[in-house]
């Protein structure tokens, strides 16, 4: 129809293969979300103040519930030290509260399974080894709220890099290089 300028849909990859021919037929505009998680990639020539701000807005955005959020920090050796205390600090001075309120940066969980399935994950990188940088706990207080969390010292077998994570926590994973960051 001419009246459909595009088509967005979040869902799985077979579903996404049907929307993309249908609308590829038609010619019309496509945006396909189909799970995952968004790396987000700093190499050792970023500019690390900016990584690591865009780094914290990137991840908690709508309270790190978002498909588009990026997920995995993976960072070359060079700049790790740096841009993970940045990133933590930064982290750690967000205002967790109403999201009604236009001061807070990082509001509730949308219910209590989404709280359970934080806690279980960012229990499980810890268990193996995972290093909480700052969060790493839900807070004590009415609602779904989990402190922002960001993870050092993440292994390949941890959660919250097997699983989407969605919710405030960053695992960073340290790389050698570019194509260890791409592997």
């Amino acid at each position: 129809s001419d009246l459909i300028q595009g088509v967005s849909l979040t869902g799985s990859t077979n579903a996404g293969a049907k929307i993309a021919e249908l609308a590829g037929k038609n010619l019309k505009k496509v945006v396909l979300e189909l799970g995952g998680s968004d790396p987000f990639i700093v190499l050792d020539d970023a500019d690390v103040d900016f990584a690591a701000k865009n780094a914290v807005s990137g991840r908690t955005v709508n309270s790190g519930q978002s498909c588009i959020a990026a997920k995995r920090f993976i960072v070359m050796k060079s700049v790790a030290d740096e841009f993970s205390k940045k990133f933590a600090d930064a982290t750690n001075a967000l205002v967790i509260d109403d999201p009604m309120n236009m001061k807070t940066d990082v509001g509730p969980l949308v219910n209590k399974d989404g709280l359970t399935q934080i806690e279980s994950q960012v229990h499980d990188a810890i268990s193996k080894g995972a290093k909480v940088l700052t969060g790493g706990k839900k807070l004590e207080r009415k609602g779904f709220f989990y402190k922002p969390t960001v993870l050092s010292n993440i292994k390949m077998d941890m959660k919250v890099v097997t699983e989407e994570v969605f919710g405030p926590v960053a695992p960073i994973t340290i790389v050698e290089n570019e194509s260890e960051a791409v592997k």
